[in-house]
């Protein structure tokens, strides 16, 4: 998480949003790069959808991104492409 902030910023700095519309788009950005760094493309709007939901349920927003990387990396076409 610390090298995804270093990198995009730290959300909490944006002024035009509030709290939880920055937490939003930050789960947003950080489910996309998770797609582009093990697929190689963005997910479409349903996978979005599911993968966000899927983050921001988990206990720990950390280990929801790692659940959510174990998962691509064993999709078919994880497999397939790399």
């Amino acid at each position: 998480m610390q090298a995804m902030i270093k990198r995009f910023g730290d959300p909490s700095l944006q002024e035009s949003t509030t709290a939880s519309e920055g937490q939003a788009l930050d789960t947003e950005r950080l489910v996309t790069t998770a797609y582009l760094r093990t697929l190689s493309r963005n997910p479409n709007s349903e996978e979005l959808l599911r993968s966000v939901e899927f983050v921001e349920s988990s206990d720990d927003k950390m280990n929801g991104l790692r659940g959510l990387l174990w998962a691509l990396l064993n999709t078919k076409e994880f497999v397939v492409n790399h």
